[in-house]
């Protein structure tokens, strides 16, 4: 069985029939910040360039020394690619990624499409950009749940093992 999954902020999408959108590749536009990123992270030891193709992240965690440099870079990288691109900003991470493309808006594509329709939508998470979709689902009368403290949902798991043990004891119900 191919389960619906969702990349990138909703960039890349598998929908429940198995139908691709998407698929990563590199975007063409992002080819001086990918060159300028590549030469910061050569220039920075501890910072990590990761290229998804149609994004990329600058992460500075084994860095922090060189948050302020790993700011202004980005800033100056991404300002060229606006409006479509923007900078989503994550936990000593600072991601160049489409605009028009966020959590919120993979969860709304798959609501629209079966099995989806008509269902609760439930949403597990612990990144700062699930806020998006947290938000979405609550206003369709959904429910959010967050993992860890980072987060606002309606409900709260402290860590990822207790949604595992949440989900076995789902899965174990008649």
């Amino acid at each position: 069985m191919v389960f619906p999954a969702a990349g990138l902020h909703g960039v890349e999408r598998r929908s429940a029939s198995g139908e691709r959108r998407g698929a990563s590749y590199p975007d063409p536009s992002l080819s001086d910040a990918r060159l300028a990123l590549t030469a910061f992270v050569e220039s920075h030891p501890g910072t990590l360039l990761e290229d998804k193709g149609r994004a990329l992240a600058l992460h500075f965690r084994l860095a922090p020394q060189f948050e302020t440099r790993a700011r202004q870079a980005v800033a100056a990288l991404v300002r060229p690619l606006a409006p479509d691109y923007h900078v989503q900003e994550g936990k000593m991470v600072l991601e160049i990624k489409p605009h028009a493309f966020t959590k919120a808006t993979a969860i709304e594509e798959f609501l629209g499409e079966a099995p989806f329709v008509g269902r609760t939508p439930v949403v597990v998470g612990d990144d700062l950009t699930d806020q998006a979709g947290f938000r979405l689902i609550e206003a369709l009368g959904g429910i959010s749940i967050a993992v860890g403290h980072r987060l606002q949902g309606q409900w709260r798991f402290d860590n990822p093992a207790a949604v595992r043990h949440w989900l076995a004891a789902i899965a174990a119900l008649p």
